[in-house]
């Protein structure tokens, strides 16, 4: 709460605007700010008319022909007239300028007084959100394999808005929207070689203007093509089985065996 006085007016200098102001009550999202106009008098007596008005952040409040008075010798301080406004917070604070005036039109210590402040509106508070979840259906897979990332929002989800996913692989971002799984090929990032491929979900929140991240990641192991021989000394190799097309071009090869039932397994 806070107070702000106009100049002296009339001839006589015996009555002024006071302002009274601040912020009534509060909440996460929002605040009320109030701002009272008051007839203070200095030892002097009154009974005229007036106009009083009372502004808070550019909205007025005001009334005319009102009665303003004061007992021969007395000091009053009574408020005339008070203006509310629910402000809306966001992601800064906020100074809301607030206002108030009298203007005595009874013929007696005709004159203007008016008086003016800010009140701060604090930022809202951000609460984040947490990792989000994410799985995968196998953790290891065979060269050229489909495996499928599924992926949930945190289950704090704190108060900032939320936007998307995105599911990244590295540096490449391969899904942005609301969707929940996605498949993939490991070996597309391995290679016959084999290894691991790591996959990150981002969950994305809105914070007026702002972006909020969290992330959580999954790996995947790729089993390789490769195989080992041995040579005529008992000398062990290891490396891929390559072919080669009519243009001389090498690929990779991966050896799939087959058991009695005619059930395909790679070979590793």
């Amino acid at each position: 709460m806070a107070d702000a006085y106009g100049s002296w007016a009339g001839s006589y200098g015996k009555w002024r605007c006071h302002i009274h102001y601040g912020i009534e009550s509060e909440t996460e999202t929002s605040a009320v700010v109030y701002c009272q106009t008051r007839f203070n008098t200095n030892a002097w007596g009154f009974d005229v008319f007036g106009t009083d008005k009372a502004t808070v952040n550019g909205q007025t409040a005001s009334q005319s022909t009102v009665t303003h008075y004061s007992a021969s010798g007395q000091t009053v301080d009574k408020t005339m007239i008070t203006k509310r406004v629910t402000i809306t917070k966001n992601g800064s604070s906020q100074k809301i300028p607030v206002s108030g005036s009298i203007q005595i039109t009874g013929g007696y210590q005709n004159g203007t007084s008016s008086a003016s402040g800010t009140v701060t509106v604090s930022a809202r508070t951000y609460h984040a959100h947490g990792n989000p979840t994410i799985t995968a259906s196998k953790t290891t897979a065979n060269y050229g394999e489909s495996v499928t990332i599924s992926w949930g929002k945190s289950s704090t989800q704190g108060n900032a808005s939320f936007s998307r996913f995105e599911l990244w692989q590295g540096n490449t971002k391969l899904y942005s929207g609301s969707a929940i799984s996605k498949s993939v090929k490991p070996s597309d990032v391995t290679g016959a070689k084999g290894g691991t491929a790591t996959y990150t979900v981002k969950e994305i929140h809105e914070w007026y203007g702002s972006e909020k991240t969290t992330s959580n990641s999954v790996t995947i192991t790729v089993r390789s093509g490769v195989v080992s021989a041995y040579d005529s000394s008992g000398k062990k190799h290891t490396g891929l089985v390559t072919a080669y097309d009519s243009s001389g071009k090498s690929h990779y090869v991966l050896i799939t065996a087959y058991d009695s039932s005619g059930k395909a397994h790679s070979v590793v």
